[in-house]
């Protein structure tokens, strides 16, 4: 069995959206003067690094992220690599025809943006997922969610959100990943009536566990 850590770490200076509301992440070191211990307060949006979107993201009406349930977070997935697409490439409806996706797994897009992580075009030039590709994977496939080493679009959050699903943005060390189908963990933050929260998420690798 392999596991294979597919967050990034938080950490001060982070890549953040560039919007105005996004605040940049800060780890502020706070020293307890009667003990002498360190104390770090954490400041991040929650849609910092790699974060899990809700359904209430795009639908107020949706389900915030404390309802989502351990069944979907935990959840069998299809590996989708297309590492040829970059500086906003295109992954259309009929890339995803080249893939095998079993009806009900989740999907997970390798496209080996993470690269890009710390480099200034990564939320600026990154490839999209088109909404004819996202629509195939919610509407014909099923999937649970949507997940990718890139940022989606507010188009693609939208039909994903709107048809009680969840996105997970910023994935990395998607490369490191051999099956096509594994078992994904998705932990979101447990943050009470919230429509994102930051998230630990891995891949476990285990030929015996695929059914």
């Amino acid at each position: 069995m392999r596991i294979i850590d597919l967050s990034h770490p938080f950490y001060e200076g982070m890549p953040q959206y560039r919007e105005q509301w996004n605040s940049s992440a800060r780890i502020i070191p706070l020293v307890d003067p009667s003990r002498g211990q360190t104390i770090f307060n954490l400041e991040l949006t929650c849609y910092s690094g790699t974060h899990i979107k809700a359904p209430k993201y795009s639908d107020s009406r949706g389900r915030s992220i404390e309802h989502l349930a351990f069944e979907e977070l935990i959840h069998y997935a299809n590996l989708i690599n297309i590492p040829e697409k970059r500086e906003r490439g295109l992954i259309s409806y009929e890339d995803l025809q080249n893939f095998y996706i079993k009806p009900g797994d989740g999907v997970v897009i390798h496209t080996g943006w993470s690269s890009f992580w710390e480099q200034g075009q990564y939320y600026i030039d990154c490839p999209i997922v088109t909404s004819d590709a996202i629509e195939y994977l919610i509407l014909d496939c099923r999937a649970p969610f949507v997940a990718a080493d890139t940022p989606f679009t507010a188009e693609a959050q939208r039909i994903v959100c709107e048809n009680d699903r969840y996105l997970i943005e910023n994935l990395t060390n998607l490369d490191q990943i051999n099956l096509n189908r594994f078992l994904l963990i998705a932990l979101p933050l447990n943050i009470y009536a919230s429509d994102a929260a930051p998230a630990r998420v891995v891949a476990i690798e285990n030929e015996n566990l695929i059914v």
